[in-house]
Order: structure tokens, then sequence, then C-alpha cells
């Protein structure tokens, strides 16, 4: 079972990279990853390493802290 933070950043990834008008394929192909890694982090299923973390917000134009918040700038946020 995926935990709530992991939850939390696929849905925001899945957000992001729609908003931004990108496919799953095509963001993993500007991170350089493949799209089932962006399949799963959306789907929670994995977590993404702080490398990949990086490459996937650098995709999107946006920092890290932007994309992947901690609980504490989520609870900020609402």
């Amino acid at each position: 079972m995926p935990n709530d933070l992991h939850a939390e950043w696929g849905a925001r990834l899945a957000r992001i990279r729609n908003d931004a008008g990108l496919t799953q394929t095509a963001l993993a192909a500007k991170a350089g990853t493949t799209k089932s890694v962006v399949h799963n982090i959306e789907k929670a299923r994995s977590a993404p390493p702080d490398h990949l973390r990086t490459a996937l917000a650098s995709a999107l134009g946006i920092t890290t802290a932007e994309l992947f918040p901690y609980p504490d700038a989520l609870a900020g946020a609402q």
C-alpha cells in the first residue's frame, strides 16, 4: 500500500505533467527515464530517488521542492 506522501507526489506529478501538455512518455524522455518509471511514480507504486526527482522537476521547468514537497510544505499550501 502506498504511503500518503508518495500518493501526493504521484498525483502532483500527474497534474503538473498534464498541465504542461506532456505524456508520460514525453516526460520520461525529457527526464532520461522510462514511461513505466513515470507511471509507477504517478500511481505511488514507487518513490523516485533524489536524482530522478531533480530530473523530473527540471524536465517540467520547476524546482524539485515544487514538484515533491514534504508534508510540512503540503500542510502550509492547503
